[in-house]
C-alpha cells in the first residue's frame, strides 16, 4: 500500500475536528451549568420569594432618613456646544438635598469652561476643576483631577 498526501490530509482534518468538537462540547458545557443555574434560581426565587412577597420596585422603596451626599464627575474636553444644556437639565431635574457636580475641564479648553459659567451663574452645586495638564489626556486623568477636588471639598471646604 503506498502513501497517499489527500487521504492522509483528509485523515489529518478528520482527526482535528473530532479534537475540535470535544473542545466545543467542553466549552458548551459550562454555559450550559450557567444557565441551568441561572434557570433554577428564577423558578426558586418565582415559587418561593415572589410568591409570598411583592417585587421591589422604586415606588415601593422607603426614601432613606438620611440620603447622603451625592456627587456627580463628568469630564469634559471641547464640550461647549453642549455641556450647557447638561448643566442646566441637572439643575433643573436634580433634586436630592446635598449634590454637587464636578466638571473637570482642561486649561487650554476655554470655551468649555465659559460656558459652564454661563449656564450655572455661580450656583454652588457646579464646581468647575480645571486640571493642570492641557487637554485632551485620558479620561482618567481627568477624573483623579476631579476625585481631589472631591476630597479637597469633604475635608472642610463645602
Amino acid at each position: 500500500m503506498s502513501f497517499d498526501p489527500i487521504i492522509a490530509l483528509g485523515e489529518c482534518a478528520r482527526e482535528l475536528a473530532l479534537f475540535a468538537a470535544a473542545g466545543f462540547l467542553i466549552g458548551g458545557l459550562d454555559d450550559l451549568v450557567i444557565d441551568l443555574i441561572w434557570l433554577a434560581r428564577r423558578l426558586w426565587r418565582r415559587l418561593a420569594i415572589y410568591s409570598r412577597h411583592a417585587r421591589a420596585n422604586a415606588a415601593s422603596l422607603m426614601p432613606p432618613a438620611n440620603p447622603g451626599r451625592l456627587a456627580i464627575f463628568v469630564a469634559a474636553w471641547q464640550e461647549s456646544a453642549v455641556i450647557g444644556a447638561m448643566v442646566e437639565t441637572a439643575l433643573a431635574r436634580l433634586h436630592h438635598p446635598d449634590w454637587r457636580l464636578y466638571i473637570g475641564c482642561y486649561p487650554n479648553d476655554p470655551d468649555t469652561v465659559s460656558a459652564i459659567e454661563r449656564t450655572a451663574r455661580g450656583d454652588p452645586h457646579v464646581r468647575i476643576v480645571v486640571g493642570d495638564e492641557p487637554g485632551p489626556t485620558t479620561k482618567a486623568g481627568c477624573l483623579n483631577w476631579i476625585w481631589q477636588a472631591m476630597l479637597t471639598d469633604e475635608a472642610g471646604i463645602m
